[in-house]
């Protein structure tokens, strides 16, 4: 089965009729915090590093989120081990 969902979205890289990297974002259920939305775990896989799949799909994932007018910040949550990732320096998302 499958729905179409446009508060909970999922976008994907494809390479060479592969998928090496996806990430999503995830809307607040509650009315007052409707216009928060979650940057979903982001995902590239080790053959794919290096080539800006990343910052793309986190690109687009944003554009997508502030187009609908609805969103007014998204936030990021950040796995331990991957602090160091360029992808998360504070001037990313300045």
């Amino acid at each position: 089965m499958q729905t179409r969902d446009v508060d909970n979205v999922m976008f994907g890289a494809c390479v060479y009729r592969q998928l090496p990297g996806i990430d999503g974002l995830q809307h607040e259920c509650a009315p007052a915090s409707r216009q928060c939305a979650k940057l979903m775990p982001l995902y590239v896989s080790e053959r794919a590093l290096k080539r800006g799949i990343a910052a793309k799909l986190v690109d687009a994932v944003l554009q997508y989120a502030f187009d609908g007018q609805t969103v007014r910040q998204v936030e990021l949550g950040v796995a331990e081990h991957n602090h160091k990732h360029p992808i998360v320096r504070a001037d990313a998302f300045a």
